[in-house]
């Protein structure tokens, strides 16, 4: 009975720990996780605990940060949609910057700044004659 106790006990805290837990530190921007089993998101805050499997959605320039179990640091970056645990072993292309000046009107495509597929495909359709 003594052993049969044990191993539950033992069970028990591997099925806890299976799930790493994560508390939330720091949001910015919009973030929202996904409410149990529905379709429906609410808006994380700072201090909710999170498991492995909670579902994130993070916006365009959003990040979140949370502490894991074992103190390390989590930083998810925006535009990322998924659970944790597949969040934080992806490997994602962060662009950050801005485009100033787009100029893609037909009068001035010849001094766009940059260039856009519409322009070039204008540029490339005037180069080719077309018979009926």
């Amino acid at each position: 009975m003594k052993k049969f106790v044990i191993l539950c006990a033992l069970i028990i805290a591997i099925a806890g720990s299976a799930f790493a837990q994560y508390t939330v530190a720091e949001v910015n921007g919009r973030v929202e996780v996904l409410i149990g089993r529905t379709n429906d998101f609410r808006d994380l805050v700072a201090g909710e605990r999170l498991t492995d499997e909670s579902f994130i959605r993070t916006g365009i320039g959003a990040r979140v940060v949370l502490i894991g179990p074992d103190s390390a640091r989590v930083y998810i970056g925006g535009g990322q949609l998924g659970m944790i645990m597949d969040i934080k072993t992806s490997r994602t292309i962060s662009q950050s910057g801005s485009v100033r000046i787009t100029d893609t009107s037909a009068a001035t495509r010849q001094t766009a700044r940059v260039g856009t597929a519409s322009a070039r495909a204008s540029d490339a359709a005037a180069d080719l004659e077309f018979h009926e």
